[in-house]
Parts: C-alpha cells; structure tokens; sequence
C-alpha cells in the first residue's frame, strides 16, 4: 500500500511540476530548464521567453518562432515551419529528430547535436555552429551557404541537394558520407576530410581542393622532408573520376 501511495505522489510531483511549466510558458518571460516534453505546438511565439535548457521530447511543434533555447533538448520531435532566425541555439540537441521547411538563418548552433536525423527544405544560411555533430543524418534540399561549420562532423551522412557555397568548412569530417549534389562554390575546405565518401554529383566548381583530405598515401612530409605515409589530397582527374563535378575554376594538387 505504502508503494502504491509513493508511486501516486511521485506521478502527482511530475504532473504538478509539468504544469507549472507550461503555465510559465503560457506568462512568458522566462521558462529555463522547463519540462514541455511530449506536446503540441502549433503556432506558437516563444521569441520573448528565455527557454534556455527546456525540454521538449517527443513534441511536435509547428510554425512556432524562437529566441532563447540554448542547451534545450528536442529530442525525437517533429518541427515542421519552425522559425529559429537569430535565436541562440548553442549546445542544442536535435537528434533524432525531424525537420522540414524550417528556417535557422543566422542562428547560433555552435557544438549542436543533430545526429540521425532528417532535415529537409530548411535554410541554415550563415549560421554559427562551429563543432556541430551531424552524424548518421539525412539532409536533402537544405542552404548551408555563407554557414561557419569549422570542425563539425557530417559522418555517415546522405545529403541531396545541399548548398554549402561559401561555407567555412576547414577540419570538418565528412567520411563515409554520400554528397549527392552537394555544391562547395567558394568553400573554405582547409583539412576538411572526404575520405570513403561518394563524390557522385558533388560540385567543386569555384573550389580550392588543394589542402583537403581524399585519401591516405605515400608523401612527401615538408617538415620531416621524408617519404611517408600520410593524409593526401586529389588531382583534378582523380576528383573528376570520383564522379564529382569540376571544371577550370576547381584549383587542386598537381
């Protein structure tokens, strides 16, 4: 009896607790580490509330606009026309969630988790996010241009259709990763990693190849000044053969 009465109040707590926070949500103001799992938002403006760490679990929200919601967890959500321009998203955690005709324009995303989710149709233009993760995503007819993603990860990947032209994209590892129409126009690609990628489709017309990573050989260490096995970049042929787009304007090793 005395379990049952405790498993009763331990139930009342969290719907106490889950109701307070929806009513500071509803006050707007300030909702920090609010719990707003498992819910409907649809239309929603949460642009003047602070939702810093918020959860958001298993929600699905619905053009709604936001500011403040750094650290919040959106794990396995559904966000359909979602509006996070400008908003400060920095350690968010989106995996496993679904995105769709959303827009993140200038927002900061850095060290955000996106793995193994689905984004489509999104704009990511010029946003900050810096040591991001995307791993194990699928990404589809999404603008990353003028994006800074410095040392981020987009392992094991499938992306289509994805425009990442003047995007800084140095030390970031795109291994294993399928970049169907991917265009790098103009990309900062300084050590970034495409090893076990498919380049099939990928445009690297306007780009300079010369200091990315496509495969491990033998070469010449400048430092060392000896032979040896290290990371190595591609000719153009070789990045032609690879299935990628190139042209007069891609600049590569010799």
């Amino acid at each position: 009896m005395k379990t049952i009465f405790l498993i009763f109040i331990l139930i009342l707590n969290v719907n106490i607790s889950y109701a307070i926070d929806i009513d500071k949500l509803k006050t707007g103001g300030e909702c920090k580490e609010c719990d707003l799992s498992n819910s409907e938002y649809t239309g929603n403006d949460f642009t003047k509330i602070d939702l810093n760490e918020a959860i958001f679990r298993y929600s699905n929200l619905t053009n709604t606009k936001h500011n403040e919601c750094g650290q919040c967890d959106f794990y396995h959500s559904n966000i359909k026309g979602a509006y996070f321009d400008r908003a400060n998203l920095d350690e968010v955690l989106m995996n496993r969630t679904n995105i769709s005709n959303s827009s993140f324009k200038d927002a900061y995303l850095d060290n955000a988790r996106f793995t193994y989710s689905n984004i489509d149709n999104t704009d990511m233009n010029s946003i900050d996010g810096s040591k991001s993760r995307f791993n194990n995503s699928i990404i589809s007819n999404t603008n990353f241009e003028n994006a800074k993603l410095n040392d981020s990860r987009f392992i094991s990947v499938k992306m289509n259709n994805v425009n990442m032209s003047y995007a800084k994209l140095n030390y970031v590892d795109f291994t294993d990763s399928t970049l169907n129409g991917v265009v790098f126009k103009k990309s900062e690609l300084d050590h970034t990693n495409f090893k076990n990628s498919n380049l099939n489709g990928a445009d690297f017309r306007n780009a300079n190849i010369s200091n990315a990573v496509f495969k491990t050989g033998r070469g010449f260490n400048v430092s060392t000044r000896q032979y040896e096995i290290m990371d190595l970049s591609y000719t153009c042929e070789e990045l032609k053969k690879s299935g990628a787009i190139v042209d007069d304007t891609t600049v590569c090793i010799k």
